[in-house]
């Protein structure tokens, strides 16, 4: 009954954590506050384990500097994707589609890079793995084409 009349049920709570969330960040946006200190403050004051955003997880743990620092990984994936894609690398479409993916499911979940699970596994490789992979194929074509 509790879930019909709160007010953000469309958000199933998400709302309330992420105005917290908001809040906390707002208090030291370039440096955050570190995974453990932030993962369990937001549990004191909301009651929950989880932020349900990877953006507000990574702003948190690491601030402006953290994000800057995924956003370079993420485009440089999506970049070295596309470049492969253009050049008709058959798998780049697949990679660039799975980021785009996991950039969406990130709004609502967490989601870690290096680390277990299965999301987390699929965000290291086609973050990390799959693009490294596939600029060397894609030097490779240059190379075929030189």
């Amino acid at each position: 009954i509790n879930f019909l009349i709160r007010s953000d049920a469309g958000t199933s709570g998400r709302g309330t954590i992420w105005k917290v969330c908001f809040d906390y960040f707002l208090k030291s946006p370039i440096i955050g506050y570190g995974e453990l200190y932030i993962s369990n403050t937001i549990n004191d004051i909301s009651g929950v384990v989880s932020m349900h955003s990877w953006f507000f997880k990574v702003l948190l743990n690491g601030g402006i500097l953290n994000l800057i620092g995924y956003s370079f990984i993420i485009f440089n994936s999506l970049i070295i994707s596309f470049k492969c894609y253009k050049n008709r690398i058959p798998s780049s479409i697949v990679c660039f589609s799975a980021i785009v993916s996991i950039l969406i499911y990130g709004l609502f979940e967490e989601v870690n890079l290096f680390e277990f699970g299965l999301i987390n596994v699929c965000v290291t490789f086609y973050f990390v793995i799959k693009p490294i992979l596939l600029k060397k194929s894609l030097e490779n074509e240059c190379d075929k084409s030189e």
